[in-house]
């Protein structure tokens, strides 16, 4: 029922009655000073109040937690004055900024006299003529859920036929079937479905909830297409670059099939791939068409889901925690095959992909549709591909590269109708290709709004539209789907992966089933067993560090892939990258790969481990080379290139000019001895940069450069110390070829870095990974099983 006040108005001599509804909303946000608050709730909460507040619809708002009052005020306030960002032209904004902080108050939710007293101040905005709502919003660990929901219930639960009270759960809903029906369970002796919002943010991508509207929009041509009779495959992935640094704990207990694969993308693949209702507002009926879809899904097995873990995973969960063996089994890549049981998809393969520190930053649904069209001539090319034989829908709904997210739909398909929140956008970017097809070949379609993703979850939250929330039901139909490969695959240890994108990590279809696609191994005179044997025997780490063992050429990819990636996340908080490489034939084909790769030279300055007390044009030169093979192919600001001063005014490796401190002088100035890269390799000796067994150098403890001298060596030459090195973010050792498989066992068996100087690089506060090929792995293997 909702309540009314009269008041008569004259317009031109005639009287008119108008009804005004009066309402009141009050937000409990119990967890207020929690990562979630900070990045995004208190935010849209904001613009929640910029929108609907006026003298009709007023707001009170609440944060709370367990620190004490005064206290958990301030820091509140902090946050607020932090998050809450107006543009300055924004007159609105503005005005509403400052009122909006002054009328969050904080409280204590710790006891259970300040759940009553939190009863009592809610109770006191309660005024005759008003009806009044309650969003009890919980951003707390899960855990505390059922015993925090039912505190708000005795204290706040609004019950009368003016009223509503929502309950407000982030997800992770449980960790399988049985503890998500428990949950809910447990919920339902206080609270109705009704009044439970299980939150999936994903859903209020922009793009997401333009997907229903855009089928709609195009049900003539779209609706025809969307069956087994016109899909290829249907992809959706959700790629990000960051790692789970500082949630070890979390990862450990959920990984990644349960953080996003049972929620999110199975979300977005019942929204592409159910019926269309007849009105796709009806929220009953959208409801029901999707727990339809999801009920028709094949439960997954553990042969159609990949796992695979970063190099850098469990040298992080060693910071974070002292008992890692449960790190060892945590997933945070996953591909999986799914299929759905219905006439309209029998035989479709669906492919989802999630993973942690991978190539781009990007989500997307992919619909690929098969096509029986031939060019003969006029066909537009790009690296060979034919561009009128791929046709697609993609929903991009991360941007990755493109201006904003999206939906591209292949000009070959149709040039699609639109839904009123999507306008047409020219595609620019420094791409010339996008998912196969050139860029000229796409339209382009972005919201008109491409509001936060929480932003919207509150909109529907205060507007009560449940679409974009889990009902128990779809919950339990989601673990059902993905709770049996879960099971099967829970110790089964994932493959490791280099951060940054990992062509190891490919993997293709095979009698319903996924299959990584393998680098070959090339060993001579042994049977198929063995070399499987061999594969599979390979050690996670090597030496306490990770390690990484794959073909030459897949090596150098992915170690590529790794500089690729951190020079990128480096750069975005607006720092410059420091790498420091060392020569070699080896070193030569990576420099080769960074050079064709799209890299912000402008920002990345290039430092010498070691060099040769050789002339810098000299063949013999680590500058040359690295001259030759990349420094000539990029453009790189001239001040960014820093070759050691060996060859001064004439003078070779002249200690009196004292070059090594010049070269000191530098690193100092540009990157205070703190560098973000620094690449290695070994010798057959133990050797590493030029710090050769039983140098003084091994015992140099000011120095960052010096110059060394053994017998070993026909001349001296200038490197860096241990003192530098192991002050790096991250070391890389790269070793190849046959020769060197001898010194890679004979170092598992020592701890003197004074004779095998590798052992002597420990970095302080980086990590360190080992990039081993089969050539220098595998021989001593085969000794191993002979």
């Amino acid at each position: 029922m909702k309540t009314y006040f009269m008041f008569m108005i004259v317009l031109f001599g005639i009287t008119e009655t108008v009804n005004i509804i009066r309402h009141h909303t009050d937000v409990v946000l119990v967890g207020a000073q929690g990562d979630l608050s900070r990045k995004y709730l208190w935010n849209s909460f904001f613009r929640l109040y910029l929108k609907y507040s006026s003298t009709n619809s007023t707001f009170r708002f609440f944060g709370c937690g367990r620190i004490q009052s005064k206290e958990g005020q301030k820091i509140t306030n902090e946050i607020l004055q932090d998050r809450i960002k107006c543009d300055k032209n924004d007159v609105n904004c503005v005005a509403k900024r400052q009122t909006f902080i002054n009328v969050v108050k904080y409280l204590p939710v710790k006891t259970n006299q300040d759940f009553e007293d939190l009863g009592k101040e809610l109770d006191s905005s309660k005024k005759e003529g008003v009806s009044t709502g309650r969003i009890l919003y919980l951003a707390i660990p899960p855990s505390a859920y059922v015993d925090t929901s039912y505190k708000l219930y005795n204290c706040c639960y609004h019950a009368n036929q003016n009223s509503w009270t929502r309950l407000v759960l982030e997800k992770p809903f449980g960790s399988d079937q049985a503890s998500s029906q428990k949950m809910a369970t447990d919920i339902y002796k206080y609270y109705v479905e009704e009044d439970i919002f299980r939150v999936d943010h994903y859903l209020g991508k922009s793009v997401v909830k333009e997907i229903l509207p855009f089928r709609l929009a195009n049900i003539e041509k779209l609706e025809y297409l969307l069956n087994n009779k016109h899909v290829e495959r249907i992809e959706i992935a959700m790629k990000e670059t960051i790692g789970v640094k500082g949630r070890i704990e979390f990862y450990d207990q959920y990984g990644v099939v349960r953080d996003v694969m049972q929620n999110h993308l199975t979300e977005l693949l019942a929204l592409i791939t159910m019926d269309l209702p007849i009105d796709i507002t009806d929220q009953k009926a959208v409801e029901q068409k999707r727990l339809e879809l999801l009920g028709s899904i094949e439960k997954v097995e553990s042969k159609k889901i990949l796992l695979g873990q970063y190099s850098q995973y469990i040298h992080q969960a060693s910071e974070e925690k002292d008992n890692t063996s449960q790190s060892m089994k945590t997933p945070t890549y996953a591909s999986a095959l799914l299929k759905i049981c219905s006439s309209r998809w029998h035989n479709v393969p669906i492919v989802m992909v999630a993973g942690k520190h991978l190539d781009e930053r990007s989500s997307f649904i992919r619909v690929l549709f098969k096509n029986d069209r031939f060019c003969v001539s006029g066909c537009n090319k790009l690296n060979g591909s034919n561009y009128d034989n791929i046709r697609q829908i993609i929903f991009q709904i991360n941007p990755n590269e493109l201006p904003s997210p999206g939906i591209l739909i292949s000009k070959s398909l149709f040039k699609p109708y639109l839904p009123a929140a999507l306008k047409e956008l020219a595609i620019s970017t420094g791409h010339t290709g996008l998912y196969g097809q050139s860029i000229n070949d796409f339209h382009f379609y972005i919201p008109i709004e491409d509001r936060d993703a929480y932003t919207a979850v509150i909109d529907d939250l205060y507007l009560g539209i449940k679409t974009g929330f889990v009902s128990t039901e779809r919950l339990s139909k989601l673990w059902n789907i993905w709770s049996q490969a879960i099971e099967e695959t829970a110790l089964v240890e994932p493959r490791k992966y280099l951060e940054g994108g990992d062509q190891s990590l490919n993997f293709f279809i095979a009698s319903d089933k996924l299959q990584f696609i393998r680098p070959s191994i090339i060993v001579e005179d042994l049977d198929t067993d063995l070399k499987q044997m061999q594969y599979n025997s390979i050690p996670a780490t090597y030496l306490g560090h990770p390690l990484i063992v794959i073909e030459e050429s897949d090596l150098l990819q992915a170690l590529a892939n790794h500089i690729h990636a951190l020079v990128w996340q480096t750069i975005q908080s607006k720092q410059s990258f420091h790498l420091a490489v060392s020569g070699g034939k080896t070193p030569g084909k990576l420099f080769k790969i960074l050079s064709q790769m799209q890299l912000p030279w402008q920002y990345i300055h290039l430092w010498l481990v070691d060099e040769r007390c050789v002339s810098l044009e000299d063949e013999d030169s680590n500058f040359n080379l690295l001259h030759s093979e990349l420094i000539k192919h990029v453009d790189i600001p001239y001040l960014n290139i820093h070759p050691m001063p060996v060859d001064k005014l004439g003078q070779i490796c002249n200690e009196a000019d004292q070059s090594d401190q010049a070269y000191e002088d530098s690193l100092n100035y540009f990157s205070k001895f703190k560098l973000n890269y620094v690449l290695l390799g070994m010798g057959t000796d133990g050797h590493t940069a030029s710090l050769m067994p039983n140098s003084d150098s091994l015992k140099e403890k000011h120095k960052f450069v010096t110059f060394t001298k053994t017998q070993n060596l026909k001349s001296k030459r200038m490197t860096m110390t241990y003192n530098l090195i192991n002050n790096a973010q991250h070391i890389s050792v790269l070793v190849t070829g046959s020769h060197k498989n001898n010194i890679v066992m004979e170092l598992l068996e020592s701890k003197n870095h004074l004779k095998y100087p590798i052992l002597g690089i420990k970095p302080i506060k980086g990590n360190m990974t080992f990039y081993i090929d089969f050539h220098a792995w595998l021989p001593k293997i085969v000794d191993i099983y002979s």
